[in-house]
């Protein structure tokens, strides 16, 4: 976690080893984008070995369960359940069968995100895969926090950076003017 220059980076990182080590079709990790009601989700398929972004609304899915309640999720058949997000079925390229979400831990009362396993392939998920996801959790919410802060910190430089240029040349046309 500690040499990811991004969240894509974290996200591929995190997933691809702990849905490997869990046996699972894929996972997702979702990140609050502020108050806006809108979750960045970062799935990973472990059939293609690949990375997609979706944005989705805070109360969709199992990610958005566990981020409202900041309590564990654990489903043993997904089929019917009215939580589920179809739009991961299809993002996933499987059915849903099972999974297990836990929440990401900010600094204040509200939760960061979620980390979501989905389809154990060998049957249930284990109380080792359970123990595995919540350090794993721990680990993500302080690389995310981190993350987010060194990218609102370069938005800051960027834009005093725009500020003091602006400044110069507003002080070069008031010269001859």
């Amino acid at each position: 976690t500690g040499h990811a220059a991004s969240l894509d980076a974290l996200a591929l990182a995190v997933l691809r080893q702990v849905c490997a080590s869990s046996d699972a079709d894929g996972g997702a990790i979702a990140v609050r984008e502020g108050a806006s009601g809108i979750v960045q989700t970062y799935l990973y398929v472990r059939a293609t070995d690949a990375l997609k972004r979706l944005p989705l609304h805070a109360s969709a899915g199992f990610a958005g369960v566990v981020m409202a309640s900041g309590e564990l999720l654990s489903i043993e058949d997904a089929a019917d359940d009215v939580r589920r997000n179809r739009g991961v079925d299809e993002a996933l390229g499987v059915h849903v069968r099972t999974a297990f979400a836990v929440p990401l831990e900010g600094e204040t009362e509200d939760t960061l995100g979620a980390l979501v396993l989905y389809n154990k392939r060998s049957g249930p998920f284990t109380d080792d895969d359970r123990a595995l996801v919540l350090l794993v959790a721990a680990n993500v919410s302080t690389a995310v926090r981190l993350q987010l802060s060194r990218e609102a910190r370069e938005r800051e430089e960027r834009l005093g950076t725009i500020g003091k240029l602006l400044s110069g040349v507003l002080h070069d046309l008031k010269t001859p003017l």
